[in-house]
């Protein structure tokens, strides 16, 4: 299992004072989280961390779930004015295998989550709960029924997550030659399974990971240089970092960097217990 990923949607985070989470790390789940929007915000901008996110939209008059892929830059989340957010955000290479459809079908795409008896089952409980332990208890008994770890596997898994936790563990600073020489597969081999169940290629992924590793230093440390970034996480120049990271948040390390320390993203961010037990 992919280990220490921490995978940030920040603007999901900022939208109000309290952004709680459950870090589960358990059958290909990262974590469980909520959050609250405005009545007239009609989108939210989501940035890409290779994940696949089912997300549960709660009305008075109802609730709607989508499931949302991987993304390979920024793009909105519609929001049509729901009130309040229960998401599940899986590890990087899972997805839910009770869908019929993998991980390339998912890319850059956004499904209603609707169609089959054991979904309509799980939208049916999912409707009634009110607190954020309840829905995760509901959601974590119903997945678990139908999936596990043993059954996610397949003949690729083994390679597939080892990529993964390289390409972690180096923050994505790593090229596929250099995976070629820790692993004893050849680049070829390791670019087809990847790009098979990831529908993206180990350099995308990279690319995706050294993002999300600078996003998080610049929303959890309010005093780093931006020089420093940039070269600590492998960047040819400073001008490389803007490019990349406005490519895939839509605004420049320096912006980012000042709204974050303006909303005090981490005084928003409340990690919760309820599973520790479990």
């Amino acid at each position: 299992m992919i280990e220490e990923m921490k995978l940030i949607q920040p603007f999901f985070v900022i939208q109000q004072p309290r952004f709680y989470q459950e870090i589960y790390r358990k059958y290909g789940i990262s974590h469980f989280y909520t959050f609250q929007l405005q009545r007239n915000q009609s989108a939210v901008m989501m940035v890409p961390d290779g994940c696949v996110d089912i997300i549960f939209a709660y009305k008075k008059k109802g609730m709607r779930a989508r499931i949302i892929g991987a993304s390979l830059e920024y793009h909105e989340f519609r929001a049509d004015g729901e009130e309040e957010y229960f998401g599940v955000r899986f590890l990087p290479g899972y997805c839910p295998g009770v869908l019929d459809m993998g991980l390339p079908d998912l890319v850059a795409t956004e499904y209603e989550l609707s169609d089959g008896v054991q979904v309509r089952e799980l939208l049916c409980c999912m409707e009634n709960q009110v607190t954020f332990q309840h829905r995760i208890q509901v959601f974590l008994d119903w997945y678990l029924s139908l999936v596990t770890y043993t059954n996610m596997k397949n003949s690729h898994r083994e390679i597939l997550d080892d990529v993964i936790q390289i390409i972690n563990d180096r923050k994505g600073q790593i090229k596929v030659h250099e995976i070629e020489h820790i692993l004893n597969y050849t680049g070829r081999h390791i670019n087809k399974i990847f790009k098979c169940e990831m529908g993206m290629s180990p350099k995308t992924f990279c690319r995706i990971v050294r993002f999300q590793r600078t996003l998080e230093c610049l929303s959890y440390q309010s005093d780093v240089k931006l020089a420093d970034v940039a070269v600590d996480y492998g960047y040819y120049d400073q001008a490389q970092f803007i490019k990349e990271f406005k490519h895939f948040c839509n605004l420049t390390p320096g912006e980012y960097k000042a709204m974050v320390y303006q909303r005090g993203f981490k005084e928003h961010v409340i990690d919760t217990q309820f599973l520790v037990k479990r």
